[in-house]
């Protein structure tokens, strides 16, 4: 978001601040408005860099609620959310998780209030997991192998991922006999370790802003149902910080950074979900184009 001062954690988590704007923008009278499947996170870290937040999420958490009156509901399409743009007049918008699935929606609502964020056009390359790895791969990175869903279900160690999802709720090992349609794709699947990697960029300039180590319901350190394993295996559940170093440094990750957004617009707040493999070897998974779970973890590291 324009205007906001990010504590930044270096490696050692040092803090510094960077400016994403004047620093006079944050205190306008006209509030902001973020909408996503949950917002609180997002609204706190709005609200503490001194914004007057709406909030629109499908949950109306307590602490989000007092911290911030001004909530909407929304349905599970967020078809709401041209209303409530329209009914305000708002500095701006932003978007958290689930809203990313529904490109021509952002940028419908782009085109009525100034979106603090990446646009429907940039979503629609980075929700294609074909094209995006092409990108990666253009940039110096590499993805698994993917398929389509047409084509069969390969040899084993493959999973099965929908295109549009969020929290890998919907990813599934592969099977010969998976049931789904061509709303999924199968890639490759790569053990190890999964991280995220939260950066911001502006003007075409990438900044780091920390990493974490992320826990899905199979990872050795939580503990979670049996069924909720079996039924999803790889849902996201929460993480800790973690080095750069744990995922080749400071310097290498802007490196690989600097070339991504020269090949794609990536504007504002942004998150990379890799995979460490046993050997070390790093692999991207997916871009997640605005404010992710674990910033939270960060600026909480970072005080």
């Amino acid at each position: 978001m324009s205007a906001t001062r990010f504590p930044v954690p270096a490696g050692t988590f040092h803090t510094r601040v960077i400016q994403i704007g004047p620093a006079s923008s944050n205190s306008s009278s006209k509030p902001i408005l973020i909408a996503g499947c949950s917002v609180r996170a997002a609204v706190w870290s709005a609200t503490y860099a001194g914004y007057s937040c709406i909030a629109v999420d499908q949950f109306g958490d307590v602490d989000l609620r007092s911290l911030c009156p001004d909530w909407r509901p929304i349905s599970l399409d967020y078809r709401e959310l041209p209303d409530y743009l329209f009914q305000q007049k708002l500095a701006g918008w932003a978007y958290t998780g689930g809203l990313e699935n529904h490109p021509d929606l952002i940028e419908s609502c782009a085109e009525q209030t100034p979106l603090l964020g990446i646009g429907g056009e940039t979503l629609k390359q980075l929700r294609d997991p074909f094209r995006l790895s092409q990108v990666v791969n253009a940039a110096g990175g590499q993805m698994p192998e993917m398929r389509m869903f047409s084509e069969g279900v390969p040899e084993v160690n493959w999973v099965m991922k929908p295109f549009h999802s969020g929290g890998g709720i919907r990813i599934q090992r592969a099977r010969p006999d998976s049931a789904g349609s061509n709303d999924f794709y199968y890639q490759r699947r790569v053990p190890g370790v999964p991280y995220s990697v939260s950066f911001v960029v502006r003007e075409g300039e990438p900044e780091i802003l920390g990493v974490a180590r992320q826990f899905i319901s199979t990872s050795s350190e939580i503990l979670v149902t049996r069924s909720i394993r079996r039924q999803s295996p790889f849902l996201f559940c929460g993480g800790i910080t973690a080095a750069t170093d744990e995922v080749g440094g400071r310097n290498r990750l802007h490196a690989f950074l600097t070339q991504l957004v020269s090949q794609l617009p990536l504007v504002g707040l942004c998150g990379i979900d890799v995979m460490k493999s046993p050997s070390g070897e790093i692999m991207v998974l997916e871009i997640n184009p605005r404010y992710t779970a674990t910033m939270e973890l960060l600026e909480r590291r970072a005080g």
